[in-house]
């Protein structure tokens, strides 16, 4: 539970938090931004990594 409030401090996830309440994703997206968090992308990833799940949250 610690690890998912401290995710909860990403803004992307954040982000795809709100985005589940519409589509139901949250699975996919937690996948995700767990992994992100472990691997320690650098800025310029997570950004990348914003617009991908953007783009991937509006074709659900």
């Amino acid at each position: 539970m610690q690890n998912l409030i401290c995710l909860c401090k990403i803004p992307s996830l954040r982000l795809a938090l709100y985005m589940r309440s519409m589509c139901g994703a949250l699975h996919y997206t937690t996948m995700v931004s767990v992994v992100l968090h472990k691997t320690r992308l650098s800025q310029e990833m997570s950004q990348m990594y914003s617009r991908v799940l953007h783009l991937a949250v509006s074709a659900l």
